[in-house]
């Protein structure tokens, strides 16, 4: 008996002849608890009523001190009586009533593309359960992924640098609440980088989960995302938060989701042949996807020749006639581009004889990566051609 569990019994004893220890806590928790419980304290029968009332009173005063007192000696399992509540699902997910859970929810590919060698892709999550429910802030993600380079790879997980915030494709919105009715959806954007120096990786699949909740929603990028990040270090990714999106508009078909631009490090430059006319030089040049996936080519590369220091010679070429329509390049596929350099020797092209290349810089189209290789030609008023599929 604790000191708490003394002091009732003494006082319950100012009210009845029995012995302090005959009158237990026990006796009065279990009548205060279940009136309908056998009305007798002890051998001496009932307690006068002003006596009786006044022990409820004061026992009603001390008896939570009493189990407070012995719940602080005991493990949770074991305080109180009967059964334990069934916890419910917030509960057991740890989400926020109210809150979506990854169980109810869908994941699909909306959107993708590649600007500026920061390829991206948008996700939509939609609402499958019967009842609204709210998704808030920024979805959490991790990543899987394999070498550009072997396509037939295992994906196994990356290592990234999650970044919440705009991306290059897409503006963010900042952390919102988004109520989802049954069959609406939110989506937040996911985007990478590929100029970085390091490796290049096809990011394959990533795993997406909600505050609170332990589960995780996977979801194939179909086709894959390229990203790299500084040498040795995790890649970058940048996440914005969710908002509002009518995925039901927006999904395009399974397998039909844009192929990604093709990005510098998956391609190769080669100089293909050489035709001369009427005081101009005409040079086609090829670009290969030595890639593991298909990507879109579209627009005019950046051309300009180097001298033995590395300096532009004259001006980068001028773009010469109008953008073919895009077209797809599968891996081991060409795109070329033919670049023209009129003959130096002739009167009035304000060139120099002098103007010998030692090697061609190419930025392919959308690119802010340049491929080089050597090359000896003679400088002059440069003009490029769009690229095209190669012939």
């Amino acid at each position: 008996m604790n000191q708490t569990e003394q002091r009732l019994s003494e006082l319950l004893h100012q009210f009845t002849p029995e012995p302090p220890n005959a009158i237990s806590p026990d006796a009065v928790a279990a009548r205060v608890r279940d009136p309908a419980a056998p009305r007798r304290l002890g051998w001496r029968g009932w307690l006068p009523a002003a006596a009786a009332a006044a022990v409820v009173a004061m026992a009603a005063i001390s008896i939570g001190l009493v189990l407070a007192s012995r719940a602080d000696h005991q493990s949770p399992s074991t305080i109180g009586q009967g059964p334990r509540p069934t916890p419910s699902a917030s509960a057991s997910t740890g989400v926020a009533p109210g809150q979506c859970s990854t169980a109810r929810l869908k994941a699909s590919v909306i959107d993708s593309g590649s600007m500026a060698s920061q390829p991206f892709v948008v996700v939509a999550l939609t609402n499958g359960a019967d009842k609204s429910c709210w998704l808030s802030g920024y979805p959490g993600v991790t990543a899987e992924g394999t070498p550009s380079t072997n396509v037939s790879a295992t994906p196994s997980p990356l290592a990234i640098d999650v970044r919440h915030g705009s991306i290059y494709e897409r503006e963010d919105p900042g952390p919102i609440r988004v109520t989802l009715r049954p069959g609406a959806s939110a989506s937040f954007a996911l985007g990478t980088g590929t100029a970085y120096n390091g490796g290049l990786v096809n990011i394959t699949d990533i795993a997406v989960s909600i505050s609170g909740d332990a589960s995780s929603i996977q979801v194939n990028l179909q086709g894959g995302l390229l990203a790299n990040g500084p040498a040795g270090q995790p890649i970058p990714v940048g996440i914005t938060a969710f908002t509002a999106s009518d995925a039901s508009t927006r999904t395009r078909p399974s397998g039909q989701i844009p192929k990604p631009t093709c990005q510098t490090q998956s391609l190769k430059l080669d100089r293909a042949k050489a035709e001369g006319t009427a005081g101009s030089t005409y040079v086609t040049y090829t670009l290969t996807n030595v890639g593991s996936i298909a990507c879109t080519m579209y627009g005019f590369p950046g051309v300009s020749f180097l001298d033995a220091s590395g300096t532009v010679i004259q001006h980068p070429a001028a773009r010469d006639g109008q953008a073919n329509a895009k077209f797809d390049l599968q891996p081991g596929q060409r795109a070329q581009f033919v670049v023209r350099t009129s003959d130096p020797s002739i009167p009035g092209t304000g060139c120099s004889p002098s103007w010998v290349s030692t090697q061609i810089q190419v930025y392919p189209p959308d690119q802010t990566v340049a491929l080089r290789i050597p090359v000896t030609d003679h400088v002059c008023n440069l003009t490029v051609s769009a690229t095209k599929p190669s012939s």
